[in-house]
């Protein structure tokens, strides 16, 4: 944890409990005050979870980055849980949070055990991670560069087809010998990008292999 915190900058003292599906421990009757300061009055009767459209605008603000900062995630974006109140309510008091333990916890939980409705968060800060433990990057490939030569080639084909006025159409044979190159130039550009994919995709994986070998480092250790 204090190697992460040393990678980011990012002081490692303050809140740093991992909760889901119930409240951090805190001392009675602070959850109860917690939910009555984000819903902005005392009528509430117990501690619950709060609907963004319940919150005042600046709370909205805290709320937004809760979910896509501090703890991303990609459902139930439209009601604070226990754990998002509590970081809302120490950032609003201004008391400190323990972001690289809960960057780690988050990590596990996203990672570790294979949350299948989230995707890999913290990219902003993983490069950073990466460049420290010298793991490779590279960008990525273009995405549209097959539809691209599909478009360019039906353009041609169009512009064969309404050839001026008085100009000896195309035959039949021709025809087919056109299209039939055009589909052997799509297949090959198909092969190519197959065989691109394939190698993109084991790059991936040795990324979230050297990210899993960084998540177990940082959390082990003693530093």
């Amino acid at each position: 944890m204090k190697r992460l915190g040393k990678i980011l900058g990012i002081p490692c003292i303050g809140f740093a409990e991992y909760a889901k599906g119930d409240w951090p421990t805190f001392e009675d009757g602070k959850t109860l005050e917690i939910t009555r300061f984000f819903l902005g009055n005392d009528e509430a009767a117990e501690p619950r979870s709060i609907r963004k459209i319940e919150m005042a605008l600046e709370h909205r603000q805290l709320f937004v980055l809760v979910i896509k900062c501090l703890l991303p995630r990609q459902e139930r974006r439209w009601a604070a849980n226990f754990l998002d109140l509590a970081l809302m309510y120490h950032m609003a008091k201004s008391l400190p949070i323990n972001l690289p333990l809960l960057i780690i916890h988050h990590m596990n939980r996203v990672i570790a055990k294979k949350q299948a409705n989230h995707s890999i968060p913290y990219g902003f800060l993983l490069t950073r991670i990466f460049q420290y433990f010298k793991v490779p990057l590279r960008s990525g490939l273009p995405s549209k560069q097959l539809n691209n030569l599909v478009i360019s080639k039906q353009t041609q084909h169009r512009g064969t087809a309404h050839a001026t006025p008085g100009a000896v159409p195309a035959s039949g044979i021709e025809l087919s010998s056109q299209i039939e190159q055009l589909r052997q130039e799509l297949q090959a550009e198909s092969h190519l990008q197959t065989t691109r994919f394939n190698k993109l995709q084991k790059e991936i994986q040795q990324i979230r292999d050297s990210l899993e070998m960084i998540h177990s480092i940082l959390a082990h250790s003693d530093d």
